[in-house]
């Protein structure tokens, strides 16, 4: 089955809660696979770009999609790996006119 790699979900803090809470629904994106959420919202920018570019050239296979959303330092990070690896992305990104996800191939 199909992946689709978040490379950062943004999240707010909730103090009553003390957890990270998504503050965006991407169930929708589930039509192109099984959702793999990438950074860990407690993890340094530092870390996460370490780990997810290690994670982007293990994990991601050519009919695997990148949402494009979070830091898009990241995202582009997670791009271009899975880019060298495969030689393409298919990226979604949100349609708002459709309200619905679109997917694009990126390729080298």
């Amino acid at each position: 089955m199909a992946k689709v790699f978040v490379p950062q979900l943004p999240t707010r803090y909730d103090p009553k809660t003390k957890i990270h809470i998504p503050t965006l629904d991407i169930t929708q994106a589930t039509a192109y696979g099984e959702i793999v959420i990438m950074r860990n919202p407690l993890m340094t920018r530092e870390d996460a770009l370490h780990n997810i570019r290690s994670q982007a050239r293990a994990e991601i296979a050519p009919d695997d999609c990148v949402m494009a959303i979070g830091d898009v330092v990241i995202l582009a990070c997670v791009i271009m790996e899975a880019i060298k690896v495969n030689g393409c992305v298919n990226v979604l990104r949100w349609d708002r006119a459709r309200q619905s996800y679109t997917k694009e191939e990126i390729r080298e």
